[in-house]
């Protein structure tokens, strides 16, 4: 279960125990933020929320771009690495095909001139 399911589960079950004057919104926003990773609450607070509601979707929000930027991050890491390979493979074949043609020569028996008169 997400911070949020949990988050609104744990609200359900004060609301159903306690009056509602027990937590005041701002206590409950408070709390929520609280409980954000830091690079969620570094987002959200510059838009100063005034509900919960529009802080969880704001939170969602910044969560999802946060995951595809991880995903981006991953995929040109990947590629990186995979390019690199290549490229290590690459200069691997052409050393052996340099070297291939190199004892090709070398073995190659050398061709006289004919003796000019």
């Amino acid at each position: 279960m997400t911070y949020i399911g949990k988050f609104n589960k744990l609200l359900r079950q004060i609301r159903q125990l306690e009056t509602n004057d027990y937590y005041s919104d701002a206590q409950i926003l408070d709390q929520f933020i609280a409980g954000l990773k830091d690079k969620l609450i570094k987002k959200i607070y510059p838009h100063a929320p005034e509900d919960l509601n529009s802080t969880i979707q704001h939170a969602k929000k910044y969560e999802m771009a946060m995951k595809e930027a991880n995903c981006t991050k991953l995929v040109n890491l990947a590629i990186g690495k995979t390019s690199s390979i290549a490229e290590k493979k690459i200069d691997q074949l052409t050393k052996k095909i340099e070297n291939y043609f190199t004892n090709q020569q070398q073995q190659q028996p050398q061709r006289y001139q004919p003796l000019q008169r």
